[in-house]
């Protein structure tokens, strides 16, 4: 089952982050957040080998800590490298330097991607139930 995998910043967008993911798993999608690690996990070998190995698509939602962030830009680097296709999200009056000329989602305000971004994250084979996704 192919999942989307939410790349975020912990300070500036955390809050966001649960709730979009929680958004998507009610409308039947499969989702990976780096908030669901187990104890005792290790870090690194979930992000990439559980979380983005195993995704359709990244979510990337874009904030001036997120660009700052040396977590997310591992994330996006390794989406990139493995072909997977990224949205992004702009949370903020803030847009990623090399996202300059790709289209994002305007979710400034913290609002909720519309349906049409669900529509996008299936036609690129999310995983979709009719009930609530994981």
């Amino acid at each position: 089952m192919a999942h989307v995998f939410i790349s975020y910043h912990k300070d500036s967008s955390r809050a966001y982050a649960r709730q979009l993911a929680d958004h998507l798993i009610a409308r039947g999608f499969d989702v990976w957040i780096d908030d669901r690690i187990d104890f005792g996990s290790e870090w690194e070998r979930a992000i990439f080998e559980d979380g983005l190995d195993r995704a359709a698509a990244v979510v990337v939602i874009m904030t001036k800590g997120a660009w700052e962030s040396r977590w997310v830009r591992r994330e996006r680097e390794y989406a990139e490298f493995k072909r997977l296709p990224i949205i992004p999200l702009r949370a903020e009056d803030y847009i990623f330097p090399p996202y300059l000329a790709t289209q994002f989602v305007d979710v400034r305000g913290w609002v909720l991607p519309p349906d049409t971004f669900l529509d996008a994250l299936a036609e690129l084979g999310v995983t979709r139930r009719a009930d609530r996704g994981a």
